[in-house]
């Protein structure tokens, strides 16, 4: 039985890589089951974006559907025992690092968890990421210690007009906000008198649409 399983999850993985990616899908043309335009809550989150002063916390992209766990302990060394980007994760990435590129939202500092899906979702979107071990997220830290702590990262690496970036995990934005992101989605944070609040969700395959609302109305 476990021969055969594992004879599948390997067929699985190998159509996965053979086939369009779901980046591709995803970004490539709007879908019917989505939106295809950029509604009012959009919009105004992308003003905010372009003068800057905000948070985009982003979760991780795409991993592998055939990686369900780390191994225990992680060895932050090396990625070897992992959950890794999937191609379409990595493609992912680099569409919506262009993306925001194209939509002229100014970004300063990114930071992100030491994983390796999170500092390559970073890097792939913009080129950079400094690790911060307090982004992890262990099950040793409650809701509190969270909040805290990212708190200080902001308040050691937001700029005025430009936009910090941090990437982490989804027990990050669930804890400290309530709000569960799906690999790749964004949370749209704002600061003030040092408290962080969420302002908006953008789904990673909203990316595209919002681009496209932008080139069909001239914003």
């Amino acid at each position: 039985m476990k021969r055969l399983l594992r004879l599948f999850l390997l067929l699985l993985a190998g159509a996965a890589l053979t086939s369009p990616s779901l980046a591709q899908h995803r970004l490539a043309e709007p879908r019917s089951a989505h939106k295809s335009h950029t509604d009012a809550r959009e919009a105004d989150l992308l003003a905010a974006l372009r003068q800057g002063g905000h948070v985009l916390l982003f979760r991780h992209a795409l991993t592998e559907p055939y990686q369900l766990e780390d191994a225990k302990p992680v060895d932050l060394t090396h990625c070897h025992g992992q959950r890794m980007l999937s191609q379409g994760g990595r493609q992912l990435s680099e569409e919506i690092g262009t993306i925001i590129a194209r939509l002229s939202i100014p970004i300063g500092a990114v930071v992100a968890s030491p994983m390796c899906r999170t500092v390559q979702t970073a890097e792939l979107m913009f080129s950079r990421a400094t690790k911060d071990n307090g982004l992890m997220g262990t099950r040793s830290m409650d809701t509190e210690t969270r909040r805290a702590h990212l708190q200080r990262v902001v308040a050691k690496g937001a700029k005025p007009g430009v936009n910090m970036v941090v990437v982490a995990h989804h027990n990050l934005p669930e804890d400290v906000f309530s709000v569960r992101l799906g690999e790749g989605d964004a949370l749209v944070l704002t600061s003030k008198n040092g408290e962080l609040t969420a302002a908006g969700v953008i789904p990673a395959l909203r990316w595209g649409d919002i681009y496209r609302g932008t080139l069909g109305s001239g914003r």
